[in-house]
C-alpha cells in the first residue's frame, strides 16, 4: 500500500518540486526536510520520500536517507520540547515527607478508632 501523497502549501510543493527535479542534489533535500520541520510537516515529507521510495527503484536509496534523516530531525525536535527533569533529590525528599504524613495520619486514624471502639464496649 502506497502512503498518501499529501496536499502541500505554496512553498512546500515548490521546495518539493526542487527536490524532484535534481534528486541527486543534497541541499535541495535538506532544505526541504528543514522547511517541513519549521512549518510542522514532517509526516508529510516523510509520506513523499515514502512514496517516492516505492514508487521509482532509481530514487530508493536516496529517499531512505532521506527518511532517515527526517527520523533524526523529529527526534531533535522531540528532545528540545521534553520538560526538564526535576532535582530528582527534591522530589524523593517531597515523597518521603508526604509518605511519613499520610502514614501518620494512618496510624493517628486508628488509634482514634481503636479508642473509639474500647470506649463503646467498656461502657
Amino acid at each position: 500500500m502506497l502512503p498518501h501523497e499529501p496536499t502541500l502549501p505554496e512553498d512546500l510543493a515548490t521546495a518539493w518540486e526542487s527536490v524532484l527535479s535534481d534528486w541527486s542534489s543534497d541541499a535541495h533535500h535538506v532544505a526541504f526536510i528543514e522547511l517541513c520541520a519549521v512549518r510542522g510537516r514532517l509526516a508529510d515529507a516523510g509520506a513523499l520520500y515514502r512514496r517516492a521510495k516505492e514508487l521509482d527503484a532509481e530514487r530508493a536509496e536516496l529517499a531512505e536517507k532521506q527518511l532517515q534523516r527526517i527520523m533524526a530531525r523529529a527526534l531533535v525536535m522531540l528532545a528540545q520540547h521534553t520538560p526538564v527533569a526535576r532535582n530528582s533529590a527534591a522530589v524523593r525528599r517531597l515523597a518521603l515527607v508526604v509518605a511519613v504524613v499520610v502514614a501518620g495520619l494512618m496510624m493517628g486514624s486508628a488509634l482514634w478508632a481503636v479508642t473509639r471502639l474500647l470506649a463503646a464496649q467498656g461502657g
